[in-house]
């Protein structure tokens, strides 16, 4: 199986929007997005336009602000022509099949940057693969980018056999189930975590203090981010 991307974490040491989406429409989406009167915002405007803009066919200037006006739907006209949709600019449950598809996979990759050159104190870099249930091993690395620690991972997704398998499997077919829906794939991209929250079952997950995000800087990560309450919209678990 192939590597897809990676996810990156910067670490500095600091002192939900979801809706249940429609058996019609792919989760994250629960409803068509169209021209409206008022005009449609969202959360998943965004992903829709974030999604859109990844196609070579879409203007590169799309404009990812969370409202479906007439430049989303020039944009998703483009997509849907270039995709063998109907050209309706109009995004229904298959145009939200399609986008997820081709463009869930942000393609991030760890530029070998250190964490030291953005004023982090580490980094660790996590290698995703497609189907989720392959083991990985994590790098943590220091301020300079020496390697500090190597530990085994499995990122939280998708198989790929559509069986049911102990966590991190979801079941069912794993319908839906993308880096965009709620308790879905772990997201890819680059984000920053803060060393400060013990967890609030330490029987169960330790004593320590646990690592938490708390924004997105690139990638999936970054769209994510945007939204009020990352954690009801995407999984980064």
């Amino acid at each position: 199986m192939r590597q897809a991307t990676n996810c990156v974490f910067l670490c500095l040491f600091l002192s939900g929007f979801f809706s249940v989406a429609c058996q019609s429409m792919p989760s994250p989406f629960y409803r068509e997005l169209s021209v409206t009167d008022p005009l449609l915002t969202g959360n998943d405007v965004i992903i829709a336009q974030t999604l859109l803009k990844r196609d070579p066919h879409v203007a590169e200037n799309l404009n990812v602000d969370g409202i479906f006006n007439k430049e989303t739907e020039a944009a998703t006209q483009a997509f849907q022509a270039a995709n063998g949709l109907k050209s309706s600019g109009v995004i229904d449950s298959e145009s939200a099949g399609k986008l997820i598809n081709l463009y869930e996979a942000d393609g991030y990759k760890d530029s070998g940057f250190s964490a030291g050159s953005m004023g982090y104190l580490y980094k660790v870099n996590i290698p995703v693969h497609t189907n989720r249930s392959i083991e990985t091993y994590a790098t943590l690395y220091d301020k300079d980018n020496n390697i500090l620690l190597k530990f085994k991972v499995r990122t939280h997704g998708k198989r790929g056999d559509n069986s049911d398998q102990e966590w991190p499997d979801f079941g069912n077919g794993d319908v839906g189930l993308n880096q965009f829906s709620s308790s879905g794939n772990t997201v890819t991209g680059l984000v920053e975590m803060d060393l400060n929250t013990p967890e609030p079952t330490p029987a169960v997950y330790g004593p320590w203090p646990v690592n938490r995000v708390v924004r997105g800087l690139d990638g999936n990560a970054f769209t994510c981010m945007l939204t009020l309450r990352w954690w009801d919209k995407c999984s980064l678990s």
